[in-house]
C-alpha cells in the first residue's frame, strides 16, 4: 500500500472591483482601476466608453488602466468593464461600470 503525500486543493477565484478611482488628481492615491484577484487560473478584463469603443484590455491584473485611451486622459465620467476569470472548475464573468473622478 503506498499512500500519496500530494494534497489538491480547488479554491473558485476570487474578486474584488472597486466602483470608481482618481488618476492623475495629484493625491497619488487610487490612480488605476484597480481589480484584485485571487485563486486564477485565466483573467481578461475589457474597458469601453459609453458609445461602445474599446479602451483598454488586459489579460494580467497585474496590468491596470491608469484611465487613459491612446496616451491622453478619458474625461470624467462612467465606463463599462466585462471581466473573465477562470478558475479551477469554473469561470466567472462580471459586468458593470466604473467611474473616473479627476
Amino acid at each position: 500500500i503506498s499512500w500519496s503525500n500530494k494534497v489538491c486543493l480547488d479554491f473558485d477565484p476570487v474578486i474584488w472591483i472597486p466602483n470608481a478611482f482618481t488618476p492623475h488628481n495629484g493625491d497619488n492615491n487610487n490612480n488605476t482601476f484597480d481589480i484584485v484577484v485571487n485563486n486564477y487560473k485565466s483573467y481578461r478584463l475589457d474597458i469601453y466608453n459609453r458609445w461602445g469603443e474599446h479602451l483598454f484590455s488586459s489579460r494580467e491584473p497585474t496590468k491596470q488602466w491608469d484611465g487613459t485611451y491612446k496616451g491622453n486622459d478619458c474625461i470624467n465620467g462612467i465606463y463599462l468593464y466585462m471581466i473573465e476569470v477562470g478558475g479551477v472548475r469554473n469561470n466567472i464573468y462580471r459586468s458593470g461600470t466604473v467611474q473616473i473622478l479627476r
